[in-house]
């Protein structure tokens, strides 16, 4: 889920993963599926969905599950929503699945209600673009978590 430009997937399936991903937005979904044919990388599904309520077709499968949560302006727009994206992941993936999680808005959050154990958790300052922009708004943190 949040595939965004597919850039996790491409990691993954350069490390010998099978990929499949999501986005609720058509126009990143179809992005990263160009992004990914380009890249001459094979993909088993790159589908349209809302994270935070439809079901997850790959992820009963899945080995493990990367999240790119919305972040910074995205975040304050849809309260509550990342939160709802990661339950409905949770529900979807088999028990034991390891997830790698990167959120801006993790601080306080109960994991444990949304179904993940936190194993490790490393705090990311961003980065900054060719354009000398920072890669990300704020600090953020990757989790490792299983369900």
């Amino acid at each position: 889920p949040c595939c965004g430009s597919g850039t996790n997937l491409w990691a993954a399936a350069c490390r010998g993963g099978s990929v499949a991903g999501s986005d609720r937005d058509a126009a990143k979904a179809d992005g990263c599926r160009r992004n990914l044919e380009h890249a001459g990388v094979a993909f088993d599904d790159i589908g349209v969905r809302d994270a935070s309520r439809d079901a997850l077709p790959a992820a009963s499968d899945a080995d493990c599950a990367v999240l790119n949560l919305p972040w910074g302006e995205k975040v304050r727009q849809t309260h509550g929503e990342n939160d709802r994206i990661l339950a409905n992941v949770a529900a979807h993936l088999r028990s034991g699945t390891p997830v790698a999680c990167l959120a801006t808005d993790g601080g306080g959050r109960d994991w444990g209600r949304l179904g993940y154990e936190v194993e490790r958790a490393a705090d990311v300052t961003p980065g900054t673009t060719k354009r000398g922009k920072a890669s990300f708004d704020g600090a953020a943190t990757c989790y490792l978590l299983r369900v």
